[in-house]
């Protein structure tokens, strides 16, 4: 069956941005002439039979994938190495009253001249209170990891439907490469 090859998936898409990655950074700033792969490769929605096939493929230019490369992995780097959620309630409270949505979200946790003896250390709130407090800041930063995450994974497939297209300039054809084992450029 010929057609539009099946786009990646998000396993895919992660393999194929740390290819990705890996490849550019060994290989510096020039842009690459040969794609090296070994991998499963579907062409036009076909499947090679021989798997992991190592195949050398002649690029006509890779600058747009380099640099939805280096934004996805920017973006990789920011969800998974961005600051941490605080620990201690005192961290929780500064951190929820740095921002509006924050201060919103600890409005009904104690009175406004409780939560400033909080914060100036003169009084800790009670059992209960601290508790509301954690659960504002866990709110507060699942909110957060998951708008990195979101911005990773369309950075990611900026990347990939990047490299596709400039792929398919290359060789014509609607390729994938799937369970990557090899990945260079020369």
């Amino acid at each position: 069956m010929t057609g539009p090859s099946d786009d990646y998936d998000r396993d895919d898409t992660d393999a194929l941005v740390d290819a990705l990655e890996a490849a550019f950074d060994m290989y510096g700033d020039d842009d690459p002439s040969w794609l090296h792969v070994s991998a499963n490769i579907e062409w036009n929605n076909t499947w090679n039979r021989q798997p992991h096939r190592h195949t050398s493929i002649p690029l006509a230019g890779m600058q747009r994938s380099r640099e939805a490369t280096a934004k996805a992995v920017a973006a990789r780097n920011a969800w998974k190495n961005g600051k941490p959620a605080p620990k201690s309630w005192r961290a929780q409270l500064r951190d929820l009253g740095s921002t509006k949505r924050g201060r919103e979200a600890i409005e009904g946790i104690g009175s406004p001249g409780t939560r400033a003896r909080w914060a100036s250390g003169k009084q800790a709130p009670s059992k209960a209170n601290r508790e509301r407090i954690e659960r504002a800041s866990r709110e507060r930063w699942e909110a957060i990891d998951a708008a990195r995450e979101a911005r990773y994974r369309a950075a990611a497939k900026e990347a990939a439907d990047a490299f596709t297209a400039d792929i398919e300039n290359a060789t014509g054809g609607d390729v994938r490469f799937r369970d990557i084992d090899g990945f260079d450029f020369s």
